[in-house]
């Protein structure tokens, strides 16, 4: 292995995408191929990928004992069909010694001993940021110093994505919404935008357009954004200590005036229904803005002031429901099962919307695993995600990338009343008083004997 400082630059952007993790297609000794879930530790040691018949620890690769193979020369690859041939340039594979093989000092002729990795990308994109990422890490992880360092930085950067984007969508709530223009715009002319300025760079570390918006004086801030913008939940969870005080009581503000704020801003925060998330936060499942995890609960900026009604969570991902009757997904994104139209992960919520864009409207949601359930104002039942075991009740295997209605229960005239996931089925209260289940019956948890699956309720 070269010296440290030989290597070539650490390419962040393929770790980030590599930490990230995406569904990519594994081809095994035996079977078919089929996508799994793949990521690369935090320290940047090990690979892993999720596979519903195997432990953890088989399903993991420490990069430093692999050796990175581009195309598809493996026996793996040989043998398949000619289907596999026609993805050659978004092939790769990891060769590393089998657990209990030779090893380093085995034989020559235990070939046995040696196992591979094989895997194909979706896309010409996502092959080379993975391809350059596994270059550099099978030569070992990136320093300590600079990986601490990389990982602040990436910090800092979504918090203030973060702070921006909650205070952006207040403040285009409270005046209507102004697409296209920052928050000085919106509320004064050339003058107090330089203003803004000056005092954003008066703030030190927190030296950005939110802030700066926040910094604007109390008499150039109409008084219904005054009130409405900043509720306790921001300023309090995410600003630094006396921001509330600079909005409330600043120059141009009476002392007065700045108590009346402050009430109003205590009654809108308790009927709120403010989300806060704790945990594991590989897959951006908390909603965040990052991959962090969580010792102690954190509030959701992006849906402050939403009125959020419910909230379930799956294995990676998490779907909540307001007031409004609105649908937020975000999390891991593979088998589609956030219903965002794709398998990207999110790391903030996403508004559920149909493709003609309108939102879809949801009385009640569930989370399986690996897949998404909701009931509409009407009765109707809509599914989504990962469907291997027939868990979306809609007659076949395929996963569902976008809320599709399950037209069975509909058909026969009844309505969903309550509905629940889990690992691999789902279950349907009706309006009728009878319970309908699907999906893997592993351990007979349909309740329906020995039958393996239903693909459709029964």
């Amino acid at each position: 292995m070269p010296s440290s400082s030989r290597r070539p630059d650490v390419p962040w952007e393929s770790i980030e995408v590599l930490q990230r993790g995406a569904p990519l297609l594994k081809f095994g000794r035996q079977g078919e191929p089929h996508f799994r879930d793949f990521r690369v530790t935090r320290d940047c040691t090990k690979l892993t990928w999720f596979s519903p018949k195997k432990n953890a620890d088989d399903c993991q690769v420490v990069l430093s004992e692999c050796r990175l193979v581009l195309g598809q020369a493996t026996r793996v690859f040989l043998k398949q069909s000619s289907d596999g041939i026609r993805m050659l340039n978004l092939s790769l594979s990891l060769l590393y010694d089998a657990p209990g093989g030779g090893g380093a000092g085995a034989a020559a002729g235990a070939k046995a001993a040696i196992r591979s990795l094989d895997v194909v990308c979706k896309s010409g994109a996502e092959f080379r940021l993975w391809s350059v990422g596994l270059a550099y890490l099978v030569q070992g992880p990136p320093p300590p110093a600079a990986l601490a360092a990389h990982r602040a930085a990436v910090h800092a950067r979504e918090e203030r994505r973060t702070l921006w984007a909650a205070l952006r969508r207040q403040v285009d709530a409270a005046t209507g919404g102004f697409p296209g223009t920052l928050p000085w715009e919106v509320l004064a002319g050339p003058a107090c935008r330089a203003e803004a300025a000056a005092a954003a760079r008066a703030a030190g570390p927190f030296e950005d357009e939110a802030v700066a918006a926040l910094r604007l004086p109390m008499a150039t801030v109409p008084a219904s954004l005054a009130t409405a913008s900043l509720t306790p939940s921001l300023a309090g969870a995410m600003l630094p200590t006396g921001f509330a005080e600079v909005v409330g009581g600043g120059a141009g503000g009476s002392r007065g005036r700045g108590n009346e704020i402050r009430l109003a801003l205590r009654k809108a925060r308790r009927g709120s229904n403010d989300v806060f998330a704790w945990g594991e936060g590989a897959w951006g499942q908390l909603g965040l803005g990052d991959d962090r995890d969580r010792e102690s609960a954190q509030l959701l900026p992006l849906l402050l002031g939403r009125a959020v009604r419910q909230v379930a969570a799956g294995a990676e991902h998490t779907v909540a429901i307001t007031d409004a009757l609105e649908a937020f997904a975000w999390g891991s994104g593979s088998c589609g099962r956030l219903g965002t139209g794709s398998s990207d992960a999110a790391f903030a919520p996403q508004l559920l919307r149909h493709p003609t864009g309108e939102p879809f409207r949801f009385t009640k949601v569930a989370c399986g695993a690996r897949h998404s359930l909701a009931v509409a104002a009407d009765g109707s039942l809509w599914a989504w995600g990962d469907n291997s075991g027939g868990q979306l009740l809609l007659g076949d295997r395929r996963c569902r990338l976008e809320p599709t209605r399950v037209d069975a229960l509909s058909e026969a005239g009844v309505r969903a009343v309550d509905i629940a996931g889990g690992s691999a089925h789902s279950a349907v209260l009706c309006s009728i008083g009878r319970l309908f289940v699907g999906g893997r019956n592993d351990c007979y948890c349909l309740g329906l004997g020995r039958a393996a699956v239903r693909q459709s309720g029964a």
